[in-house]
């Protein structure tokens, strides 16, 4: 009974600030019949409770339930004595069958400014973000660092979580993803992977979904189907996992605005794929909050630089002038902005640039006005050797591979 109380505080916990006042102090008024112990347990379970508090309120009540179970089991032989006239026999058989059953000790009374430390301290130890009135919406935009930083710089989201969801495995970690993926991809299997995604929590009095969804819509390029820039597979799709018929009402809507701001801009259909929260996995603590523990760590997200419609524009890069390159032949890098993959290729090869192709750099996600890409960019840092304004051959990606990039750009040029 006690750990079903605790246990039932803990989720209560989880909800408004007035739902958990209420839980805690019905806990705290009632925890002289619910916890059987001896004078000092309360003192000990408020000792134990003011230690790890800000391990957060879920260490904090399965410390108490374990206190409670000690007090509980905290034994005394029972009290022997005799009945009424022609009722010994039956007290006596009693007595018998009762004479190996564990006897609770004493309930302990506790001191009513105890109860209310622990109160006090249920609340100190509950998430900030518990006390608003919260939603939460599960979104896929490519690898869960980057998404983590874009939704947490949100005003009024108050927690985003890295996870994973939307496959048929009910549990599942990052590395059970990872070799899933790698199974579907050689055809070894047909199961429905697993997405990374963000589970993010926003306070509803100061944003709305529908102003998450934009901020999701605008921080990844939805139009990529099985990939996200430089991650490829299924593990990397776009995605909104509803929690309600409501939330799914407005990711459609907010999806249909999106695609025609993306047609104008010459982009393809939407992929993201809308459908209810299936088979949430939160994420190994080493993913949480990535990016703040490694600032210099792959963020992977751009965007498409495509406002939304109603929203301010966003800035856009430079574009590229075609008087000013060489159309015969020449090499445009095509970058994006915080792509430490980017910097470190710009660091190991163009500030020691050693080829008579000429090269320039951009964060226009276009060629310059005449000339053709054979398909649209995915990832950056992308290399495109062009030919007479044409694209010819292209070199997508940089991860340190330096010698594999000039045997690539030499067998193109010789």
């Amino acid at each position: 009974m006690v750990l079903a109380a605790l246990m039932l505080l803990r989720n209560a916990l989880r909800e408004t600030l007035a739902s958990r006042l209420n839980a805690a102090l019905v806990l705290a008024l009632t925890l002289d019949d619910l916890i059987p112990c001896d004078p000092c347990v309360s003192s000990q379970a408020l000792m134990g409770l003011m230690t790890i508090h800000l391990a957060g309120v879920v260490v904090a009540f399965d410390a108490a339930a374990v206190l409670a179970t000690r007090g509980r089991h905290r034994l005394r032989p029972r009290t022997q004595g005799r009945g009424d006239s022609g009722t010994d026999a039956t007290n006596q058989r009693r007595d018998r069958s009762d004479k190996h059953r564990p006897k609770l000790t004493h309930r302990c009374h506790m001191n009513p400014i105890t109860r209310l430390l622990i109160v006090a301290l249920v609340i100190a130890a509950a998430p900030v973000h518990a006390l608003a009135n919260t939603d939460s919406v599960v979104l896929g935009m490519g690898c869960f660092w980057g998404a983590e930083k874009r939704m947490a710089a949100v005003p009024g989201v108050t927690d985003v979580e890295s996870g994973y969801a939307g496959g048929d495995a009910k549990q599942a970690g990052y590395r059970d993803v990872l070799d899933l993926e790698k199974s579907i991809q050689r055809g070894r299997s047909d199961q429905r992977n697993h997405t990374e995604v963000v589970k993010v929590t926003f306070d509803t009095d100061n944003v709305s979904l529908e102003q998450v969804l934009i901020a999701f819509w605008e921080n990844h390029d939805p139009t990529q189907g099985d990939r996200q820039g430089n991650d490829i597979g299924s593990n990397y799709r776009s995605a909104v996992y509803t929690n309600s018929a409501s939330q799914r009402v407005v990711a459609l809507k907010t999806r249909s605005a999106y695609q025609k701001a993306l047609s104008a801009a010459g982009y393809g259909r939407i992929t993201t794929e809308i459908a209810p929260l299936w088979h949430y996995n939160r994420a190994e603590s080493y993913h949480q909050d990535y990016l703040v523990k490694n600032p210099n760590g792959y963020c992977g997200l751009s965007g498409t630089k495509v406002a939304y419609p109603g929203q301010p524009e966003q800035a856009k890069p430079k574009a590229l002038n075609a008087a000013e390159l060489n159309r015969g032949r020449q090499l445009i890098v095509f970058e994006a902005e915080h792509c430490p993959f980017c910097e470190q290729f710009r660091a190991e090869v163009l500030d020691d640039w050693s080829s008579d192709v000429p090269v320039v750099a951009t964060y226009a996600t276009a060629p310059p006005k005449g000339w053709e890409l054979d398909q649209t960019l995915f990832a950056t840092p992308t290399m495109v050797l062009f030919e007479n304004g044409e694209e010819v051959s292209r070199f997508t990606g940089y991860k340190g591979d330096k010698a594999r990039f000039w045997k690539w750009l030499g067998q193109r040029t010789s």
